[in-house]
């Protein structure tokens, strides 16, 4: 071999590692490398002052020399764009390509050009230049083929050109499955994932980014659903699942890769995205400042549409936190004009403007401006990019609120119906619970202006219309489905569970910290198979006033519902008389007492509290109860029989130990249902009783109560599975289940009870539907809630109640073996006689105790 091969061969080495270290996200590594090579020939990196007609080298180091500049532009590119010189770089290239014969890097050529454009915000002139190298397709290896096909298929994404998006992802991944080109494989195929994202597949596209990664982890030995870049495209499709938090721990982690690197377009397109999760969050004032920082960051890089992008983000922190007084009006004028001159005269062709309409129509709305803001929302909606959830309901809103302002309720309604329906479809796509919760924050603001809007004609009809038309979309789990990997991933969290259960007493802090970051690790492998599951299809209707009134015109029951409007309570009273309209007290000091009130009774289902702490404990008790019952029930003038419909704080008071519903028949619920519990087996046909283990009279509770049902099926010891407890819930009438429980505040879905082969998770139930008419958990607060979007309770009880169950008692605080036990025992005295009621049922069981934290839940009204 000749020196001049020897260099070709090692400047080929040099380009290959270079390219490695791109691929994985290297840049600085691989700008090294480059240079390194470069020098082999004698090239300079800035082939400025390089005579134009200067090309005579030899075939191959001539090829050599055109593919590390091209590299070394792309590299330039991403770490400190200067157009200038990644273009002299570019020209040098192509003109020894050309000297060579080397169609094929002229082709790389072409595609950087276009890459670059793309980068820019230049869509129009990246297409021309990647459909030049698309021309030369034939002369390609498969490598620059692939890439050129990458990003393409990447530029008809941003364009919205779906079709020929996937078109040249999948050929693009074929070719590279063709040669084995393992990276360029995974980035092909979770771009086709992106593209179910921007269809709105969203279950889809997390199944499409997560196979990709997975698929390839034999192969590269890494899992790349870690890098940064895939990081930040599952933080967008959970961004729009709703899952707000989840996405930005997401880009915490891509930032901070990105940031390490040098690569400041990815880290400015990360800040933008955790602003809107900010926003959304309500960290208003967090959203103005990240997106503030990535706007001067692609101010200096010169990506103008990302600089437009990121200032329409600060500029919907900025009329979020508008006050409404003069200065608030000042800065209202201010967003709306700035957002105008973005919106420019495009009629809504490109995201951006779209983003920039719906702003600037909602700054006119709120200034009182309502023609224009409803030419505004008409041109977004004509959009094709009108078709993103937080864009539809943002133009609902503005139409809405226009429609309010002007004093037509019915067109306001109309808009929020439509709004709502809209969220109703894009939900009903999710196939796990926290999915179709966690999408309700894209409702929120509907659902507040409905209400006061219906508030505001003191019609307690309208409000308890409104009320339901929010409560029902947020709290309907119809779509539920098994994820396909959950139950082994179920069984695996429960044996981590109690593996590291046992080990906390007696084994040493390394083995424990590796069991508990085993348990956190398949929790979070658990969630991201439940978001990767399809629903149903299946939407909610919600229950209507008229038909509130009609079913409880001859009954003894009562109906509340509470709603929050400027952080005020208002109650409709539904009874026999008809609906009436109360108002109540302010929101905050009822709201502190229930947390309060719960708070209370945990510390006294203590064993061994000192007698001086409980009495001062059992006074605070008194106290928090008197003051629920003065400012919330007192004003509602309901003595008999009465069932609650609120928010999660609401429907988790403990009722029974309130002084005025002691001893009388209440429930509560987070909406209405009057479809009944439809045709089955007579009540009490098919009873299961557990006992899980450790419980102190678990055993002997749930010998007691079985033997007051004839025919009950008594599971205990080994018997009492989680499999058997999740069957009986599909198949027996009443389950009662003794049991240590527990609630999980920031992840209700993995609150629990525990079993004889570890905890049965909420997770697990929320799979199916459950037939069970009444479950009773005799277990620690898992009754208790943890507020979720509009106020959605979610916790073990209120997954239940959503997947079928009509009854579900439940203790929503900590709760003594003994009480629990003696409680139960006089529930089910009470059930196994004729014609009995739940909510009466508890109602007497519960009546000699003044601490009792036992509840009854439920949907169901009039039955």
């Amino acid at each position: 071999m000749q020196p001049s091969e020897e260099r070709v061969a090692a400047a080929e080495a040099l380009h290959a590692r270079a390219n490695d270290c791109s691929d994985r996200g290297r840049p600085e590594e691989a700008r090294a490398l480059l240079s390194e090579a470069l020098l082999l020939f004698g090239e300079p990196e800035d082939p400025g002052d390089v005579p134009d007609q200067d090309v005579a080298r030899a075939p191959g180091a001539a090829r050599v020399t055109a593919r590390i500049l091209i590299s070394l532009a792309a590299q330039g590119d991403e770490l400190a764009p200067d157009e200038s010189l990644s273009e002299r770089r570019l020209a040098r290239a192509l003109a020894l390509a050309m000297s060579s014969g080397s169609h094929d890097v002229a082709l790389t050529v072409h595609g950087q050009r276009g890459l670059r454009a793309l980068r820019a915000g230049d869509a129009e002139r990246a297409l021309v230049h990647l459909d030049a190298g698309v021309a030369l397709l034939e002369h390609a290896t498969p490598r620059d083929a692939g890439i050129l096909l990458l990003n393409r298929g990447t530029l008809h994404l941003d364009r919205g050109a779906l079709d020929a998006a996937v078109d040249d992802l999948a050929q693009c991944a074929q070719g590279a499955e063709a040669v084995g080109d393992a990276m360029l494989v995974f980035k092909a195929r979770h771009n086709l994932g992106y593209a179910e994202f921007l269809a709105g597949r969203l279950p889809e596209a997390l199944d499409a980014m997560q196979n990709a990664a997975e698929h390839l982890l034999p192969v590269l030995g890494e899992d790349l659903s870690t890098m940064p870049i895939a990081l930040l495209d599952r933080a967008q499709v959970l961004f729009e699942v709703g899952l707000l938090t989840e996405a930005d721990a997401l880009l915490e982690q891509a930032a901070q890769s990105f940031e390490g690197r040098g690569l400041t377009q990815d880290l400015g397109e990360v800040e933008v995205l955790r602003a809107r999760c900010a926003r959304l969050l309500g960290r208003l004032a967090d959203a103005r400042a990240l997106a503030r920082a990535a706007r001067e960051r692609f101010g200096e890089r010169g990506s103008a549409t990302w600089v437009e992008r990121a200032r329409l983000v600060e500029l919907r922190a900025r009329l979020d936190l508008a006050a409404d007084d003069d200065e608030g009006r000042a800065e209202l004028r201010a967003v709306r004009d700035a957002a105008l001159e973005l919106a420019g005269p495009a009629d809504g062709r490109q995201q951006a403007r779209v983003a920039a309409l719906v702003v600037g129509a909602e700054a006119h709305a709120r200034l009182g401006e309502d023609a224009q803001a409803r030419d505004l929302v008409a041109r977004a909606a004509r959009s094709r990019w009108g078709g993103a959830i937080d864009v539809r309901t943002s133009i609902a809103v503005v139409r809405a609120r226009c429609a309010f302002a002007a004093g037509d309720l019915a067109a306001g309604v109309r808009a929020v119906v439509a709004g709502q329906r809209a969220l109703a479809e894009h939900r009903a796509r999710f196939g796990s619970v926290e999915a179709l919760v966690a999408s309700g924050v894209f409702g929120e603001r509907l659902a507040e202006l409905d209400i006061a809007a219906a508030a505001s004609t003191g019609d307690a009809h309208r409000v308890l219309d409104a009320a339901e038309r929010a409560r029902t979309l947020l709290a309907g789990l119809t779509s539920v489905r098994l994820a396909p990997g959950a139950e082994r991933l179920a069984v695996e969290l429960r044996r981590a569970s109690e593996e590291l259960r046992l080990a906390e007493p007696v084994a040493d802090h390394a083995q424990v910290s590796r069991l508990h970051a085993r348990t956190i690790e398949l929790r979070e492998q658990l969630r991201a198979e439940g978001w990767r599951t399809t629903g149903a299809g299946e939407i909610p209707a919600a229950t209507r006033a008229a038909d509130v009134v009609r079913a409880l015109q001859h009954g003894a029951e009562s109906l509340v519902e509470i709603v929050v409007v400027d952080d005020t309570l208002l109650a409709t009273v539904v009874d026999e008389a008809g609906a009436r309209l109360v108002t109540l007290a302010e929101a905050a000091p009822v709201i502190e007492a229930s947390h309060r009130l719960r708070a209370d009774l945990r510390v006294l289902a203590r064993p061994g509290l000192p007698t001086a702490m409980r009495t001062v404990v059992e006074a605070s008790v008194a106290r928090q109860a008197r003051r629920i019952d003065e400012l919330l029930v007192m004003p509602l003038d309901v003595p008999g029989p009465l069932h609650v419909v609120g928010p999660a704080w609401c429907v988790t008071v403990p009722w029974a130990v309130l002084p005025s519903r002691r001893g009388v028949p209440t429930s509560a619920g987070p909406r209405v249902d009057l479809t009944g519990p439809g045709p089955g087996r007579p009540w009490g046909d098919g009873v299961v009783v557990v006992a899980g283990p450790d419980l102190v009279d678990g055993e002997r509770e749930a010998a007691e109560v079985a033997e007051r049902w004839p025919g009950a099926e008594l599971l205990v010891g080994r018997d009492a599975t989680c499999g058997a407890v999740t069957e009986a819930l599909r198949s027996a009438d009443i389950v009662h289940l003794a049991a240590h429980g527990v609630h999980v505040a920031d992840n209700p879905l993995f609150s629990s009870v525990r079993l004889v082969d570890g905890p049965l998770l909420a997770h697990e139930i929320a799979s199916a539907p459950v037939t069970a008419r009444t479950v009773v958990l005799a277990a620690c607060e898992v009754g208790a809630a943890t507020e979720r979007a509009g106020g959605l309770p979610l916790g073990l009880a209120s997954v239940l109640l959503g997947l079928g169950a009509r009854h579900v008692v439940a203790s929503v605080a900590l709760v003594g073996d003994g009480e629990a036990r003696s409680t139960m025992t006089r529930l089910h005295e009470e059930l196994v006689a004729p014609g009995a009621g739940v909510v009466p049922a508890l109602a007497r069981a519960t009546a000699a105790s003044q601490l009792s934290p036992f509840v009854a839940l439920t949907t169901s009204i009039g039955n």
